[in-house]
C-alpha cells in the first residue's frame, strides 16, 4: 500500500514537472515569436531609413549639380558678354582711327 502512494506521488509530481516544462515551452515560444516580429519590424525601419538617405543624397546631387549647370550658364554668358564689349570696343577704335585719318586726309 505504501509503496502505490509513493508511486502516486511520484507520477503527480511527474505530471506538474511536465506541465510546468510545457509551460515554460509556451512562454519561450511566445517570446521567440515577439523578437522574430520586432526583428522583422527593425529591418524594415532600417531599409526604409536607407532609401530615405539614397533619396536624401540623390537630391543633393541634383542640387548641386542643378547649382553647376546655372554657374556655367552664368559663366558662359558673361563670357560672351566680354567677347561683344571687346568687339564693341575694337570696332569704336577703327572708327574713331578712321575719323582721325578722314580729317587728316581732308587737311
Amino acid at each position: 500500500m505504501m509503496w502505490l502512494l509513493t508511486q502516486l506521488k511520484l507520477q503527480s509530481k511527474h505530471q506538474i514537472l511536465m506541465l510546468q516544462l510545457r509551460k515554460q515551452i509556451l512562454m519561450l515560444q511566445s517570446k521567440q515569436q515577439k523578437l522574430t516580429l520586432k526583428l522583422r519590424q527593425q529591418r524594415k525601419l532600417l531599409k526604409l531609413r536607407q532609401q530615405k538617405l539614397m533619396l536624401q543624397s540623390k537630391l543633393m546631387l541634383q542640387s548641386k549639380q542643378q547649382i553647376l549647370m546655372m554657374q556655367l550658364k552664368q559663366q558662359k554668358l558673361l563670357l560672351k558678354l566680354r567677347q561683344q564689349k571687346l568687339m564693341l570696343q575694337s570696332k569704336l577704335m577703327l572708327q574713331s582711327k578712321q575719323q582721325k585719318l578722314m580729317v587728316q586726309l581732308r587737311q
